[in-house]
């Protein structure tokens, strides 16, 4: 049977970094939670749930990993679903990218690479 990556042709790199929220007109952030995976069209991530987000659409950062020495970037996204996860302090949202730049897609590239690495380098290899 095929998955839904499959049907979405996209390729998903698991990953877990620390993701910020952008207040609505304003330059606060908060720690929004983690990203758990990624792709070059969404994010899955898992919420604090003592954060809030009441719109459809709001503004998340990625802080970098220093060895990439890219610094911080804004992407908007779109909240697609949300799912509690038990009696996890987290529940999980599946977002997707909304009017990617060239330097954010850019951005999301090498942030997936250096968690492919990371993946291998956990694993051995």
């Amino acid at each position: 049977m095929e998955s839904l990556d499959d049907k979405r042709n996209i390729t998903r790199q698991k990953g877990f970094w620390k993701v910020y929220h952008r207040i609505k007109g304003s330059d606060k952030e908060i720690n929004l939670g983690f990203l758990f995976d990624i792709s070059e069209t969404g994010v899955n991530l898992w919420v604090h749930r003592t954060v809030e987000i009441d719109e459809n659409e709001f503004i998340i950062i990625i802080h970098s990993p220093e060895e990439l020495n890219l610094g911080n970037m804004d992407f908007l996204v779109h909240k697609v679903w949300k799912v509690g996860l038990g009696t996890n302090p987290y529940h999980e949202l599946g977002c997707t990218f909304k009017d990617l730049s060239t330097q954010q897609k850019k951005y999301l590239y090498k942030l997936k690479a250096f968690f492919e690495k990371q993946k291998d380098t956990f694993n051995g290899k």
